[in-house]
């Protein structure tokens, strides 16, 4: 029964080591992707802060544009002849 133990036991030792590396390793690349996860955190900020920007930007435009759009409905050949005849 003792060779046996000691066999176990220089098995665990090992499966031991294998795990203590494996966490060294685990945590190197956790450490990474934390990294990273700020550095997309910072993106995503500025990100949205460019789009609350356009979209506010785009808020003012739109009816300007509308309004445009419905003034260039009303227009008719005869406006248009008038303009022409300024020219």
């Amino acid at each position: 029964m003792q060779p046996e133990l000691i066999k176990m036991k220089q098995e665990n030792a090992m499966m031991m080591e294998n795990l203590k590396k494996n966490e060294k390793d685990a945590n190197i690349k956790k450490e990474a992707c934390l990294k990273d996860e700020a550095e997309c955190n910072v993106t995503k900020e500025e990100a949205l802060a460019i789009k609350t920007e356009c979209d506010e930007a785009l808020s003012k435009v739109l009816p300007i544009l509308e309004a445009a759009s419905k003034a260039l409905e009303k227009i008719t050949k005869d406006d248009i002849n008038t303009l022409k005849s300024f020219a």
